[in-house]
């Protein structure tokens, strides 16, 4: 059975009351559903596990993957690089850490594996509407040849997001470096 999930986006409280028919005060707990804006924190199905969401439009278009975690949300970038920012549940509002792999394959190509059967789907209006349904999810995301004979592979685990090397043989270890 296919799961989906529905994301109502509005650019404002007051668009939300409107849209509720309640006083502005009132939006944010007559519908937990509610967003004002893109949805970057924790899931908005509680229990289920962290998955990585291909971005077919509804994020930034540096970034290839989204995953929501307990306590952070993640972005994996098109270039292998991650970036992490403290989730929504944590409550606090920080600006993202970008880690990047100095050196490493910009075009390295990745692939999403074990496609799961949840998909989201956006419909925002305002300024800039947006509709972009059956977004697939995956538990793991890998970069092949990040370096030569290295490969990064990214997944949840435990509530967070980790990742691993990948080396084949001949691969060198020494090129590994974040920044």
């Amino acid at each position: 059975m296919q799961q989906t999930r529905f994301r109502v986006i509005l650019p404002s409280m007051a668009l939300a009351a409107v849209f509720l028919g309640v006083p502005p005060s009132m939006a944010a707990a007559a519908l937990p559903g509610i967003s004002t804006r893109a949805p970057v924190g924790t899931s908005m199905s509680p229990g289920r596990p962290a998955l990585f969401e291909r971005n077919n439009g509804q994020f930034p278009p540096d970034i290839a993957f989204r995953a929501e975690f307990p306590m952070v949300d993640a972005a994996i970038h098109a270039d292998g690089a991650f970036s992490v920012r403290a989730g929504r549940a944590s409550g606090a509002d920080t600006e993202p850490v970008r880690f990047i792999l100095r050196d490493a394959n910009p075009t390295a190509a990745v692939r999403a594996e074990h496609p799961q059967a949840y998909r989201t789907n956006y419909f925002r209006g305002g300024d800039h509407p947006l509709q972009v349904q059956d977004v697939p999810h995956f538990a793991r995301v890998q970069f092949d040849d990040v370096y030569p004979g290295v490969a990064l592979a990214y997944y949840p685990a435990n509530g967070a997001l980790e990742y691993d090397f990948i080396v084949q043989p001949g691969g060198d270890l020494k090129k590994i470096v974040w920044s």
